[in-house]
């Protein structure tokens, strides 16, 4: 159906969104020039990672962020794996193990004050995020059976227990989200 220009309905639909363009507008140009460029980064930076590559992953009630590690030092056969894990549920989860077809042992690893530690699993509290992380829990690939560097992936399954497995794509990039 067609509508004229100057009639009632075309008139009404041009004062609402009018309307609505100039509220927004006006509200975002009360923020900081600081809050507009972290707000307008962050939007940026999640409609690009989202289309280069949807980068989570669901079990349950257990979500996976951005799974990614550092390329190898030259001759270096072990490499660590980071990313964001969040237990969504009432109860803890455990990360138990995992495993990967490019290398021949995967394990998790703690660096304490200069002591390694290996941990047989990782536990997740309910609501509270958990970084994989240099100076925190982390996973750690020893034994490469190919070389990797910056823009490879490879296969990563989690296995989180009696919640199940995931498979992730873990990205090598020099840093998080890069």
């Amino acid at each position: 159906m067609m509508h004229r220009e100057d009639s009632p309905m075309s008139i009404r639909q041009s004062q609402y969104w009018n309307g609505v363009r100039s509220d927004a507008t006006s509200a975002f140009k009360t923020w900081s020039w600081f809050s507009r460029s972290l707000f307008l980064g962050i939007l940026l930076a999640v409609l690009v990672a989202g289309g280069a590559s949807a980068h989570s992953y669901k079990l349950g009630q257990i979500s996976i962020g951005h799974v990614w590690s550092p390329p190898p030092l030259g001759g270096v056969v072990s490499i660590p794996v980071y990313g964001a894990i969040l237990n969504q549920g009432t109860e803890k989860a455990h990360l138990i193990g995992a495993e990967t077809s490019v290398a021949e042992t995967v394990r998790f690893r703690v660096d304490a004050g200069g002591t390694e530690l290996w941990p047989t699993r990782i536990t997740l509290s309910p609501g509270k995020p958990l970084g994989l992380a240099a100076w925190r829990e982390h996973i750690w690939i020893s034994g490469l059976r190919k070389p990797l560097k910056p823009g490879d992936t490879f296969d990563l399954t989690l296995d989180f227990g009696e919640k199940g497995k995931v498979n992730t794509m873990v990205i090598v990039e020099e840093e998080a989200g890069h």
